[in-house]
């Protein structure tokens, strides 16, 4: 069996999947964005406070896009706050609020449902 067509405006169809594949990367990253910033969020709610400056110092970067490839950077810390990694990785300490290793505990928890999550907000049309 086989299936006749013809493909007319092949210029139109041509922008058209150069528009898509354009565009399909940028809603990727936002969707893994959108992603990485919650996951901020809730590591902020098991940031250890005490003067708040850890808290506020959390950070994402935008994404970035290599190849097939899309991440974003999440941390704490900057020049004024300089002590969020020992903070992070002291199990002994403890914290009257918050909880060591508050931003991997996040990134761990969210690790199997990563993709799943980045799926929906594709679908959703939120990215």
């Amino acid at each position: 069996m086989a299936i006749d067509f013809t493909l007319t405006g092949t210029e139109a169809v041509k922008a058209y999947l150069l528009n898509v594949a354009a565009i399909t990367p940028k809603k990727a990253a936002a969707a893994v964005y959108q992603v990485g910033n919650e996951a901020l969020t809730e590591s902020k709610k098991r940031t250890p406070v005490d003067t708040g400056d850890l808290k506020r110092s959390g950070q994402i970067d935008a994404p970035v896009v290599s190849g097939n490839e899309i991440s974003v950077r999440i941390g704490y810390g900057d020049t004024a706050v300089d002590y969020a990694l020992i903070v992070h990785e002291n199990t002994t300490a403890n914290h009257p609020s918050g909880q060591h290793h508050y931003l991997s505990s996040v990134i761990d928890e969210l690790r199997p449902d990563f993709l799943s999550k980045v799926e929906a907000r594709l679908k959703l049309g939120d990215a």
